[in-house]
């Protein structure tokens, strides 16, 4: 299964002083949701945080709690000048790439690196009575509208390979066109529709979770470093700081540092 990671909440102390960030898996939505994740302040008082969003190749609908909008979007870069202010609060489900199209009949593209409202779908949201209720009714409520968004879905051949491709990424995009049986310019218009991205981003956006995934993982070995399925340490270094900023190493020993410092 497909578990892309997101980083503030591993790597920025400032986050985690100001900030609780949850992920829950909902094992009766999995075929489509990979979590359902909260973010919400710990004070009350008045902060802003820098934050950074990484790409993953997913779509999320999230909630955002200050405004009253509930949106679809996804990221296919990485956003540096992220803000997080301690007025804000979050409930986001977050899709398996390709799942947003087959569950809503619409292309990716409209959603990545933009917005559509909730209300452009045509399984009805009530905004006005869901902002009405306590949050444990409306946390119910929307776990509820995914049921509705996904029930009588199966995960077609467009979610199933990047379930099948996160575990070992492809080595080259012609990889993935043959998985598809596809030419590459045919395999470039189906990525866009389906993913909102072309092959060889999706390739790099899995390459890199896969070894954030390594990364951050407390059982990795030496030999699972050395397998990381870059050419060469260049390329993965460059790779790296392009998407998150830090270098490998910088990013194992940040990850050290954070876990052994305390927090008040």
């Amino acid at each position: 299964m497909y578990s892309p990671i997101q980083v503030p909440y591993i790597v920025n102390p400032i986050y985690q002083k100001y900030f609780k960030y949850t992920a829950t898996t909902i094992p009766s939505l999995q075929d489509f949701v990979i979590c359902l994740w909260e973010h919400q302040p710990l004070t009350q008082e008045p902060y802003e945080v820098n934050d950074l969003i990484i790409p993953d190749g997913c779509v999320d609908l999230f909630i955002d709690f200050k405004n009253q909008s509930i949106e679809f979007s996804g990221v296919s870069k990485t956003e540096y000048d992220f803000y997080s202010h301690t007025s804000e609060s979050y409930l986001s489900a977050t899709l398996k790439p390709g799942a947003f199209e087959q569950l809503t009949g619409r292309p990716t593209t409209e959603v990545m690196d933009s917005f559509l409202s909730i209300s452009e779908i045509d399984i009805p949201f009530n905004l006005d009575y869901f902002f009405s209720l306590s949050y444990a009714q409306q946390k119910k409520y929307f776990i509820d509208y995914l049921h509705q968004l996904v029930e009588g879905h199966t995960p077609n051949r467009f979610v199933k390979l990047i379930d099948r491709f996160s575990q070992i990424p492809a080595s080259t995009t012609e990889h993935l066109c043959k998985e598809l049986g596809v030419g590459l310019r045919q395999c470039q218009r189906l990525f866009m529709k389906h993913y909102g991205i072309s092959p060889k981003l999706m390739l790099i956006t899995l390459r890199f979770q896969y070894c954030l995934k390594i990364l951050t993982n407390a059982h990795t070995t030496e030999k699972d470093l050395l397998d990381l399925h870059y050419y060469d340490q260049s390329h993965l270094i460059k790779d790296f700081k392009k998407h998150i900023g830090f270098t490998p190493l910088e990013f194992v020993q940040l990850c050290k540092e954070i876990k052994a410092q305390p927090f008040d």
